[in-house]
């Protein structure tokens, strides 16, 4: 049994294809968690089965490096652009969450805007 792009499988459609393995069968499981297509905040399920199933007996894993991609060099060039987006993407998104204020901090001038806000007539 064959399964390929794996990376785009979710965590439930993972388990749903592992547990069906059938007596006398062997299972191959391709993908590359760098292309996950998943929407965000889904989790991929090639990535959690290898985190759960290594170690498991009977369960093989490979990894494959940038160095092993064989195909067209522009295809090379594609996904390092892709994953360069990404990288900078991420980082710029922890930039400006550590450049948000503290939950708790205060806020000037907040006071004193609240009670104007406040003491303004209320129309009729």
């Amino acid at each position: 049994v064959l399964l390929d792009e794996a990376q785009n499988a979710t965590s439930v459609q993972m388990k749903m294809f592992l547990t069906r393995l059938g007596e006398g069968s062997r299972m191959i499981i391709t993908g590359d968690p760098s292309q996950v297509d998943l929407p965000p905040g889904q989790r991929s399920g090639l990535v959690e089965a290898v985190r759960l199933l290594s170690g498991v007996e009977g369960v093989g894993h490979a990894r494959f490096e940038e160095g092993d991609v064989v195909r067209h060099a522009l295809v090379r060039r594609i996904v390092m652009a892709y994953e360069d987006a990404a990288r900078k993407e991420r980082d710029e998104r922890e930039a400006r969450l550590a450049a948000l204020p503290a939950p708790d901090a205060p806020v000037e001038g907040d006071a004193d805007g609240l009670k104007r806000m406040l003491s303004r007539e209320r129309p009729r």
